[in-house]
């Protein structure tokens, strides 16, 4: 079977059978509300994936305000809950581009579902609370660190003409006329702005893919694209619908957070002062 980077809700329904569930959910304002929510109800034979404690590590003077964890516990979490190799993945919520992005460093098949899980009935899926109990499986792959880049790959990105550097988050953001996480306002020099939020509408589904190519047709001559956002888990959403669209993209795991930590990055504002 062959597995796109965004799973619908209609095609997630057609093979049920064959994909292992995740619920990422998570709001990053209230801690486990994400873990709450997924014990009231979730889609049927989900399991739940803590972004906190499984897909983030600890965090330290540099790498961000959600780093990766490490990935020898990152890949014995896995296969606790059932994935092997061969396994086909779907997830859904706020880490659900995360950890499809971290599973496919491993060589694993993993893809997000596009939609909310609200509407998944309509397509047939159960929705309840019942707890699954999987097999465990087996990963025999290495991580790719390639497929991400650290804060030395982008800065030397900026003055690249084949590389272009896109920024996810929100364009108050991005201009520097607010910051209400990190300690420092503003972006990358020379960096593009691509809010993630744009790419999905109001039902939680991905734009169509004819749609997400003219979405980021100015990047389509790129040879290479970097994306990031405050702390690199937004950002994946934009990576995973750039690969969706055959784009050669990468994701600054430390994103903003990250790259203000050190003193020899250089920062762009773009307010306008009157």
């Amino acid at each position: 079977m062959t597995v796109k980077y965004i799973v619908t809700l209609k095609e997630l329904s057609e093979n049920r059978d064959k994909f292992i569930v995740l619920d990422c959910r998570a709001d990053l304002s209230i801690p486990d509300k994400g873990e709450k929510e997924y014990m009231e109800t979730h889609i049927d034979g989900a399991i739940f994936v803590s972004g906190d404690k499984i897909l983030s590590g600890q965090v330290m003077k540099h790498g961000g305000r959600h780093p990766f964890p490490d990935f020898k516990d990152f890949i014995a979490h896995m296969e606790k809950i059932g994935i092997s190799d061969d396994s086909y993945v779907v997830s859904y919520g706020f880490y659900s581009a995360r950890i499809t992005l971290m599973l496919r460093m491993l060589g694993i098949k993993a893809s997000v579902l596009s939609g909310k899980i609200e509407n998944a009935v309509k397509y047939g899926i159960e929705l309840n609370n019942a707890i699954p109990q999987p097999v465990k499986g087996k990963i025999t792959g290495k991580p790719d660190l390639s497929m991400i880049k650290d804060v030395k790959y982008v800065l030397s990105g900026i003055d690249n003409p084949f590389v272009v550097i896109v920024d996810s988050r929100a364009s108050e953001r991005y201009k520097g006329k607010v910051e209400p996480i990190d300690n420092i306002a503003g972006h990358i020099p020379g960096a593009l702005n691509f809010f993630w939020q744009e790419i999905i509408n109001e039902d939680g589904e991905f734009l169509p893919l004819k749609q997400l190519r003219e979405h980021f047709i100015e990047l389509s001559e790129k040879k290479e694209i970097i994306v990031y956002c405050g702390s690199g888990i937004t950002a994946a959403f934009n990576w995973l619908a750039m690969k969706e669209c055959g784009l050669n993209a990468f994701l600054y795991a430390g994103s903003w957070s990250d790259w203000i930590s050190y003193d020899f990055t250089p920062v762009k504002k773009d307010v306008i002062l009157l």
